[in-house]
């Protein structure tokens, strides 16, 4: 059996309706003390995973910067492909053209790989075309097709130049019949 004994006087005691009101803040405190600890730690589990879903979105960010500055210079070449292509297409849609393209090929036969176009412009009846020709040899077959055609009704030399690092510029008209 328990005794219990109260040691304070009879005037320091509390009322029972104030120790009921203790024990209710008393338990209330513990349940609040309960639920910020239960907070706390869910809100440093939810900071880590934060932070690790900030450092996996980093990671893919930086692959993607890669990926794209890679395929950035391959699509620059694709477009400048499909330009080339649909140049070259609008070309080959004018008859006159065509027949243009077959006699300038006929030009170029006989040219060594040394030699390069660097612009041909083509119209419907005039081909105006710029050279590099880098050997005497390429230069004197290139002028001797020129000089033995009967394709074009005339042939215009534009420019003519020589430089020992690049070899010759040859830029000329060519009028179709």
């Amino acid at each position: 059996m328990s005794v219990k004994l109260n040691l304070l006087p009879q005037d320091l005691l509390i009322s029972k309706s104030l120790s009921g009101i203790l024990k209710t803040l008393k338990a209330i405190n513990v349940i609040l003390l309960v639920g910020f600890l239960v907070s706390a730690l869910g809100m440093g589990a939810v900071f880590v995973l934060n932070s690790v879903t900030l450092k996996n979105v980093d990671k893919n960010v930086d692959q993607l910067k890669a990926k794209v500055i890679v395929l950035e210079s391959s699509e620059q070449q694709l477009i400048l492909m499909k330009d080339r292509l649909s140049k070259i297409a609008s070309i080959k849609a004018f008859p006159s053209t065509l027949t243009n393209i077959t006699n300038i090929n006929s030009m170029l036969t006989g040219l060594s790989g040394n030699s390069s176009i660097s612009q041909m412009d083509m119209g419907l009846s005039k081909v105006d075309l710029s050279m590099i020709i880098k050997s005497n040899d390429d230069l004197s077959m290139f002028l001797t097709n020129v000089k033995n055609t009967n394709l074009f009704k005339s042939v215009t030399l534009s420019s003519f130049g020589y430089s020992p690092a690049g070899g010759y510029n040859i830029g000329t008209s060519f009028v179709g019949k």
